[in-house]
């Protein structure tokens, strides 16, 4: 399951967290969330974003959701990167930063798993 959350999730001076599940090497993958997740809302104008870790990178958007409303999220591309051929998993964590107009910023934790497929055969 792939949630964001926060202890409240309408404090922006509360972190938040990120558990994005398995991330696969040699594939194209993001993810996008709404900013109202991480406390920020509509009219909170982020004025820059920086990464902890080069294998990440985030940026705003917007997006409609079902009933045609513009919602601003927060675009997680996590970058494609060739396997070494090893089939060793690696548990990783990046801290993604916004900074807000208002001089207050945002870190968000990003956590995944970056592996790769030991078999791609139909189940057993």
């Amino acid at each position: 399951m792939i949630f964001a959350n926060s202890a409240n999730p309408s404090d922006r001076n509360q972190n938040s967290v990120i558990e994005a599940g398995v991330v696969l090497y040699g594939t194209e993958t993001y993810q996008c969330y709404p900013l109202i997740r991480f406390g920020l809302d509509h009219g909170d104008e982020i004025i820059s974003i920086k990464t902890s870790c080069d294998c990440l990178a985030a940026e705003v958007v917007e997006y409609a959701d079902v009933s045609g409303t513009q919602i601003k999220g927060l675009k997680l591309s996590f970058l494609n990167e060739a396997s070494d051929g090893e089939l060793r998993g690696f548990l990783m964590a990046a801290i993604v930063t916004l900074q807000l107009a208002d001089q207050s910023s945002k870190e968000i934790s990003v956590r995944f798993l970056h592996t790769s497929i030991s078999n791609t055969g139909g189940s057993r």
